[in-house]
């Protein structure tokens, strides 16, 4: 529920709350004004105070489902990361093993998937405006969600966009960062990102937004590299900032990874049942299939407690995500 929609329910509810069209409500405000009928009976000016601690609490419900129930997003909704603990795939960083990276925040996501496989982290953040304006832009939720599915492309074929076995924002860059890791062996980096993106003007795309990123980075971290890097410089430089100054980075930009809670709040799918992850606030998250086979997190309250029973006694109902005022 967004901050328009709950002016409209306001705007919508509060002449009833307030007791609009009730005598004993209207002559209570009027002699709280200072006008001639003013209340004669008890009876109407307590009917008239509980009209008003009612429009009271029922702006507080309104409020608390407008900000308790706003979107999550899940950085690994298909948890993919539970099949690289062990084997060839497996991830050796602590910090992305064991369901960890659902506590991540996008800043951190970035560096340690960086630092997996030893991997340049500007030219991931490069990636993700160059793929889905994830730096700069803004979207709406369901259209954020899609993006950070798809982050930097890894895997997702033109011919075929909703096919990739990598949909997250965590899957997609720690499997670009092994692509290029592994490319690395055998290809410069011009030849690597043609096989990874096959389109020369999307080369020279990058290599614009790299020469801008660089001076920002630099600015942030204190370092001194090239923003027209040689070869090995767009796979090698900057590996040495901290999560921190990739914040810091984000935070020169507009786009929502900069919010460090972006992904706060979930934890391993096991912990909640089936497709269900369940947070320390007693909020549960459900990833749900969209049409084009991506996935967004639904969040739903399990424990709404003193709100539900104040929605109760306003006549109100509550629902899993949304707090419903009766027309």
């Amino acid at each position: 529920m967004n901050a328009s929609l709950t002016f409209d329910l306001v705007r919508r509810h509060m002449p009833r709350a307030i007791g609009v069209g009730n005598p004993a409500t209207a002559s209570l405000w009027r002699g709280a004004r200072g006008g001639r009928n003013k209340p004669s009976r008890a009876h109407d000016q307590k009917s008239g105070w509980q009209a008003i601690v009612r429009a009271i609490a029922a702006i507080l419900a309104l409020c608390f489902a407008a900000f308790s129930f706003a979107a999550s997003f899940n950085p690994d909704p298909a948890s993919k990361w539970s099949g690289w603990q062990s084997g060839p795939a497996a991830v050796n960083t602590p910090e992305l093993r064991d369901g960890r990276v659902y506590k991540l925040s996008p800043a951190q996501i970035i560096y340690y998937s960086a630092k997996e496989n030893g991997l340049n982290p500007l030219l991931l953040l490069v990636k993700l405006q160059a793929e889905q304006g994830l730096i700069k832009n803004s979207y709406s939720d369901t259209e954020l969600q899609r993006r950070l599915d798809r982050a930097v492309g890894y895997g997702v074929l033109e011919s075929n966009p909703t096919a990739t076995k990598w949909f997250g924002f965590y899957p997609q860059l720690v499997g670009m960062s092994y692509e290029f890791s592994q490319m690395r062996k055998k290809k410069d980096f011009h030849a690597a990102f043609l096989e990874y993106t096959p389109h020369e003007d999307k080369y020279k795309e990058l290599q614009t937004i790299y020469a801008q990123y660089a001076v920002v980075m630099n600015r942030v971290s204190g370092r001194h590299y090239s923003a027209s890097p040689g070869s090995s410089g767009y796979l090698d430089d900057f590996r040495d900032v901290s999560a921190q100054h990739i914040q810091a980075f984000l935070g020169e930009f507009p786009g929502a990874l900069k919010n460090a809670s972006l992904f706060s709040g979930s934890a391993p799918a096991s912990s909640g049942g089936a497709g269900a992850t369940v947070g320390t606030d007693g909020m549960q998250f459900v990833s749900e299939t969209l049409p084009d086979g991506s996935y967004r997190a639904v969040r739903t309250s399990r424990n709404r407690g003193r709100y539900a029973t104040l929605a109760a006694s306003l006549g109100m109902q509550t629902t899993a995500s949304v707090l419903q005022v009766p027309t």
